[in-house]
């Protein structure tokens, strides 16, 4: 059996699953969203995983190179203060090919709009769709400032010793 999955909105950063595997989405034509299709042996698990990239376990590497060839931190992105979080998870039976649309929104405290909305012709059961603050982001953000301020203090106090040197021996 074949699933179609369309994703609506804002799946920027989003990572979706299914049995463990990351789906390849392919932009629909003349239409907003991308859509990936998946074989199932009739079981689906499938789910959203949205995190900030200081989120993640590897994410001094991640960031580090980001840092590097934005020359030194003036080009690399500014990570957001909101450190919220997506791990959404959806199981379901199907008996036949069958079509499936999943809406992604923003993140957005003045509105209950749930995070994922999922649209079907089956019946499907849901599980953690709510946006929860990553205190691992939080925390690596600090570090990454703190990396960034020791860094360039690092490279004007370098930069001062050897104009002083230069000028010395000149």
């Amino acid at each position: 059996m074949i699933l179609t999955v369309r994703a609506m909105g804002n799946l920027q950063g989003a990572g979706v699953y299914s049995d463990g595997k990351r789906l390849k989405f392919k932009k629909i034509k003349n239409a907003a969203g991308a859509e990936a299709k998946i074989e199932t042996d009739g079981h689906l698990e499938l789910s959203v995983i949205k995190r900030s990239p200081l989120g993640f376990k590897n994410w001094f590497g991640k960031v580090f190179l980001f840092w590097l060839f934005g020359i030194f931190g003036l080009f690399t992105p500014r990570y957001k203060k909101q450190y919220k979080a997506l791990n959404y998870k959806l199981g379901a039976d199907i008996s036949s090919d069958a079509e499936m649309t999943l809406r992604v929104a923003a993140p957005n405290a003045r509105t209950a709009v749930p995070p994922v909305t999922a649209e079907a012709a089956f019946a499907f059961s849901e599980e953690g769709n709510a946006w929860y603050d990553d205190a691992a982001a939080k925390k690596h953000r600090k570090y990454y400032h703190i990396f960034n301020a020791l860094f360039w203090i690092l490279l004007l106090a370098g930069s001062a010793v050897s104009a002083a040197v230069i000028l010395l021996f000149n």
